[in-house]
C-alpha cells in the first residue's frame, strides 16, 4: 500500500510539473505566436568521424531538395570509408554513411528510405528488418538495387528510432520535461522537438555479408551523435 501511495504521489507531482509547464507554454504562445514556428539551426557536421578498422576516404556535403517535399533535410553530409589497410581483410570493402538533419519528421523509416531514392512505397513495399531495443535503440535493415542499408533516426533526445510510435513516445517522454518547458517559454526551443539526423550507413555487397558489417560499424557510430544536435 506503501509503494502504491507513493508511486500516486510521484504520478502526481510528475502531472502537476508537466501542466504547469504546459500552461506557461500556451502563455507564451499567447505572447509571441512566432515560438510554435521557431526553426532549428543547422547542423555542422565535422569534417572528420573515426570508425574502428576503418579508414575515412572523403566527406561531401550535399545540397537538400526541394523543401516543399516531406522529410525535407536541411544539412546533408556523406562519408566514405575503406577498410584499413592494417586490417586482415581481403577483400577491401567500401562503406558510405549518409547523414540527414531533417528539422521536421514522422520517424518513419520507409518514409525516409522511399524519398531517398524517389520510391513509391504503395507501389514498391520496402522490405525491412527492424532490430534493437529500449536501451541501445532501433534500427532498420534494407537490402535495395544491389546495395545493403542500416538505416535509423538519431532523436535529440531518447535512443534511435525508426517507426513513428517509437518516435512519438520519445517526443511524449522528453519534450514535456520541466527543465526543457522552461526554455520553451523563454522561447529558446520549439514546443515538439521534431528534428531527428537520419543515418543511411550502406555497401554493395549482399546482405548475408553486409549486415553484421553494418550493424558493427553502427554501434561504433551512434554513440559519437547522442549529443551533437545543435541548440535551436
Amino acid at each position: 500500500m506503501s509503494q502504491y501511495t507513493n508511486l500516486l504521489t510521484k504520478r502526481q507531482i510528475f502531472l502537476a510539473v508537466s501542466l504547469f509547464g504546459l500552461l506557461l507554454a500556451v502563455l507564451k504562445l499567447g505572447l509571441d505566436p512566432k515560438a510554435a514556428n521557431r526553426q532549428p539551426a543547422n547542423f555542422s557536421f565535422p569534417q572528420s568521424v573515426q570508425i574502428p578498422n576503418w579508414q575515412l576516404t572523403g566527406g561531401t556535403e550535399i545540397a537538400p531538395e526541394n523543401p516543399k517535399l516531406e522529410e525535407f533535410s536541411l544539412d546533408i553530409y556523406e562519408y566514405q570509408f575503406t577498410k584499413d589497410l592494417n586490417s586482415k581483410d581481403q577483400n577491401p570493402k567500401s562503406l558510405n554513411i549518409g547523414m540527414y538533419y531533417t528539422p521536421g519528421t514522422r520517424g518513419e523509416s520507409t518514409i525516409f528510405f522511399a524519398k531517398q531514392f524517389k520510391i513509391n512505397s504503395a507501389i514498391t513495399p520496402i522490405p525491412q528488418t527492424y532490430k534493437g531495443n529500449n536501451e541501445t535503440g532501433y534500427y532498420s535493415l534494407i537490402s535495395h538495387q544491389g546495395r545493403s542499408h542500416l538505416v535509423s533516426c538519431i532523436n535529440p533526445r531518447g535512443t534511435s528510432t525508426v517507426t513513428s510510435q517509437q518516435f512519438l513516445a520519445n517526443r511524449n517522454q522528453y519534450d514535456f520535461q520541466f527543465d526543457r518547458l522552461i526554455s520553451t517559454f523563454l522561447g529558446q526551443e520549439a514546443i515538439r522537438d521534431n528534428r531527428c539526423l537520419w543515418v543511411d550507413i550502406s555497401m554493395a555487397e549482399d546482405p548475408k555479408i553486409a549486415y553484421p558489417i553494418l550493424e558493427k560499424a553502427w554501434t561504433a557510430w551512434y554513440p559519437y551523435w547522442q549529443d551533437k544536435f545543435p541548440q535551436y
